[in-house]
């Protein structure tokens, strides 16, 4: 699965963006953030007032978007605005810096992605599990596509999620356990037992249930 999911990927890794020009739109934008100017308020259209070697950057994106605002945070923003940076540095003006930036870094979040993912589920470690997930997730020609191919910031969205619940996991490593029964409850000592018995209580006294009921 591993040589598989290397062979589906890596064409789309080292070839153009397909089906999607929105990680031009990702440079333009980072552009804008380059030069002073907030993706929030403005559409990549206004590169022209700053003259016209940033027409590369607008004709690039396609003209439904050129003065769309960003739709995306400050994060996102942020990673725009470096790949640009590197991107002038790398191969001067126009995008073609900055989307290689882009695409390198979809292609280290996948990675990354492909390689927490496992950590998420039960039992981990079993190879059998970790091969569903190449195959499921690294084989998926969505991923293969639209993250990779397309370079889209999804991915490094995707990424970040997967790296949350890994830190929620390890702060609350009984979060996926099921809630046990009431009779589980009156016998349980441990502390997850006794707070989920304690709060069906409190709930019950507070609001009067027991007394609706008679007492019962």
């Amino acid at each position: 699965m591993v040589v598989t999911s290397i062979g589906w990927n890596l064409p789309f890794a080292l070839g153009p963006p397909l089906f999607s020009r929105d990680v031009y739109a990702y440079a333009s934008q980072g552009e804008l953030a380059r030069h002073g100017l907030d993706p929030a308020t403005h559409g990549v259209s206004a590169l022209r007032a700053l003259g016209p070697q940033m027409e590369p950057f607008v004709t690039a994106v396609d003209p439904r978007w050129r003065d769309t605002h960003a739709p995306y945070g400050s994060t996102a923003v942020l990673v725009e605005k470096a790949a640009a940076t590197v991107g002038d540095a790398l191969a001067g003006t126009g995008p073609l810096g900055a989307v290689i930036v882009l695409r390198l870094a979809a292609v280290l979040s996948v990675v990354a992605l492909v390689a927490l993912t496992p950590r998420l589920l039960p039992g981990r470690g079993n190879p059998r599990r970790t091969a569903l997930v190449l195959a499921l997730l690294a084989a998926n020609p969505v991923t293969a596509i639209h993250l990779t191919g397309g370079a889209h910031l999804d991915a490094l969205a995707a990424t970040l999620t997967v790296t949350a619940l890994l830190l929620d996991r390890h702060r609350h490593p009984r979060i996926g356990d099921p809630i046990p029964s009431n009779r589980e409850n009156e016998g349980t000592s441990g502390c997850h037992g006794s707070h989920f018995h304690h709060f069906r209580t409190r709930s019950l006294d507070q609001g009067g249930v027991r007394g609706r009921l008679g007492g019962g």
